[in-house]
């Protein structure tokens, strides 16, 4: 019963909202009844409130019943308003350009410690590497000295000591474009 919409007879909202005020508890009613516990404390308090009158009259608007017109705004009212919105996203648009002036200096900031430090500074896009189809090895990589090639160790335990920082450092000017 809990998905149907009921409807409840004046009548039988006002025998329901005696029987609470005469003492009977709202869960047993509840219970017997299969209606909502906020729904028999609202008739009670309408009942008590208001008497039988205070259960005749609906809640909220009628249902399919459209929405008040909003009254016409003068144009200097409207013009005030549309001002209003606009000042609301100027001031969105100012807090985004300061993020991202915050966020773009930590960048160039970031980049410029790593190229004073030597350090990998990131690339806009790694180029695929000419192997397997769906191999995407770096230039860098692939186009290691040739007296000493830039690969990883056979020894699997050595991985960690294998760095691609000082393979890239090692390259040629002419490789690491």
């Amino acid at each position: 019963m809990s998905g149907e919409n009921r409807v409840f007879s004046r009548e039988f909202k006002k025998r329901v909202a005696e029987r609470i005020l005469d003492g009977e508890s709202v869960s047993s009613l509840h219970h017997e009844l299969h209606i909502q516990r906020s729904l028999l404390y609202r008739w009670r308090d309408a009942y008590h409130k208001e008497g039988a009158a205070g259960l005749q009259r609906p809640v909220g608007r009628p249902s399919g019943m459209p929405a008040a017109p909003r009254p016409a705004l003068s144009p200097e009212d409207a013009a005030a308003q549309h001002i209003v919105v606009l000042e609301r996203k100027i001031a969105q648009q100012s807090l985004d350009i300061d993020f991202f002036r915050r966020a773009f200096k930590r960048v160039k900031e970031s980049r410029r410690n790593n190229t004073e430090t030597d350090g990998t500074a990131s690339t806009e896009r790694s180029e695929p590497y000419g192997g397997a189809p769906g191999s995407h090895r770096t230039a860098a990589l692939a186009l290691a000295p040739s007296a000493e090639p830039a690969r990883p160790p056979a020894d699997p335990t050595s991985l960690p000591t294998w760095n691609l920082t000082n393979s890239i450092k090692n390259a040629t000017p002419q490789e690491k474009k």
